[in-house]
Parts: structure tokens; sequence; C-alpha cells
């Protein structure tokens, strides 16, 4: 699992193994990031292996260096203040900056970006049955356009399918074009805090995951299992899995439409 500045709770260490993990082994990265700071590469060695410490300002350089994305800056700037604070106080004071971004990582809806958020009203009707993210996703694949392909390719009646169609357009979700439905507003989400909407949604794609079951396909993965592990590791793997889902997400919709997958991970304490 690859490494990144979150995993760290020590900029010198951090910087260490970005050195490390540098190809050719970090030869010449030292020298470039003296010149990029400012500063003699002799202090630089003196900030990593010993006492020293970069100021504020050689740690703004660093981030830009380090082509740092703003949280990724946020997050080492804490911790060089962390670092340089003289009293137990105000290093706690740091480390809880630290964890807020930290929590703030983990919270799903912060890493993937949205396009729309529907009214509780119509969050009702869409996440009343799996047919309408299906039909949804499914009209930008060639073929799934109208309302006759739709029907065969689900096996649901055409007044359903019409039922559907009629509720998406109204809401934008799908348009209508001369050559047939296209996908309008894409992205969605629902609100952790509505729990009854989010059970309803996972339970319907978890069911019709065990639907699938009967009638897997070569191209189709299914797997669970139960495991154990330690408190640290299950919180590395949750942001290892919304990394996942993040690169997932970016591949989605850089990848031209030719058919309709569902997507679901679980992971959680039993």
């Amino acid at each position: 699992m690859e490494k990144n500045i979150f995993d760290f709770q020590d900029y010198k260490r951090y910087l260490v193994f970005k050195i490390k993990t540098h190809p050719k082994g970090g030869r010449g990265f030292q020298a470039q990031l003296a010149q990029s700071i400012n500063c003699q590469r002799a202090f630089v060695s003196q900030v990593l292996h010993k006492e020293a410490h970069f100021s504020l300002e050689h740690a703004e350089r660093v981030n830009r260096f380090l082509n740092h994305s703003p949280d990724e800056s946020r997050f080492y700037i804490n911790l060089v203040l962390m670092a340089r604070a003289a009293t137990k106080e105000l290093k706690e004071y740091f480390r809880d900056e630290l964890n807020q971004i930290l929590k703030k990582r983990l919270t799903l809806k912060d890493r993937i970006q949205v396009d729309k958020n529907l009214s509780h009203e119509d969050q009702s009707k869409y996440y009343s049955s799996f047919i309408y993210a299906a039909v949804h996703m499914a009209v930008a694949v060639p073929g799934l356009n109208n309302i006759q392909a739709l029907a065969e390719h689900f096996r649901i009646p055409i007044k359903k399918v019409i039922e559907v169609v009629e509720f998406l357009v109204s809401r934008n979700l799908v348009v209508e074009k001369s050559n047939g439905l296209a996908l309008g507003t894409a992205h969605l989400y629902i609100n952790n805090d509505d729990s009854q909407m989010v059970i309803k949604h996972h339970s319907n794609w978890r069911v019709h995951a065990l639907t699938s079951l009967m009638h897997e396909g070569p191209r189709d993965l299914h797997y669970s299992t139960v495991v154990t592990l330690s408190k640290d590791d299950a919180l590395e793997l949750k942001s290892f899995f919304i990394k996942c889902m993040e690169n997932s997400q970016k591949k989605i919709r850089e990848s031209k439409e030719e058919v309709i997958y569902s997507l679901a991970l679980d992971f959680y304490e039993i």
C-alpha cells in the first residue's frame, strides 16, 4: 500500500521517505530541495537528521516543491508547527488540527465529486428501487438510450420504464435529445444524516448483487470475507479504499460508456 503524507506524524520522517522513494534512490533530491527552499544543503541535513527545524517560510516552499494539494499543504504546515511547538499543550493543539484533517479525509462525501443533491422527496423516489439509478446510468450506454431497449435489458415492463424515465427527465437526471435519451446530472450523494435513505440505497444494490450471483459472468467479481486486524490498520485500509474510489471515479469519468456495472464496497466493524 503506497504511503502518502497523511500516513506520517513527523514531517522529517515524511521527507526522508520522499527522498528514499524518489527515482534513483533519491540522488540529487536533497540538493534540489535545498535550492528550492533557498537554503544550504547542510541545513537540510541538519533538519532531517538533527534538532534543527524548517521555518514556516521553508515549509511553504516545500509544499510548492513537492506539488502538495491544498489538503496536503495544510497537513504539512501543521506537522511543522507541531514539531516546532515548545509546550506540550501547543503540540496537542496542532495534533488535534492534524486529526481533524485526517477525520475529514475519512468522510467519503468530501472526497468524491458530487454534481447534485436531490430534495428529500425526490430521494425517496429515486432510492425506492434500484431501477431508477440503473436507468439513470444506462442511458449513456449505446443502444440503451430508448424506452424499448431499457425495458428489454432490465426485463421490466415498458410502463414502469416510462414512469422511471419521466421522473429522471423531470429532475434533469436524464435529458431527451433528437437521437434518444442521454445522461444529465451524473453523480448524486445521500447525506449520511438521512440514515433510512442510506440504508435503502445500499440494500437495493446488495439485494441486486445477490441476484446477480445466480447468473455470474466471467467479468463479474463477488468477494466476501471476515478478518481481524489492528485499529490503526483498519483506519489505514479505510483510507486506502477511499483513495481507490477516488481513482476509480476519475477512471469512470474518462471511460467510454459501453456497459453498465454495479460497484459496491463493504468494510465495517462487526
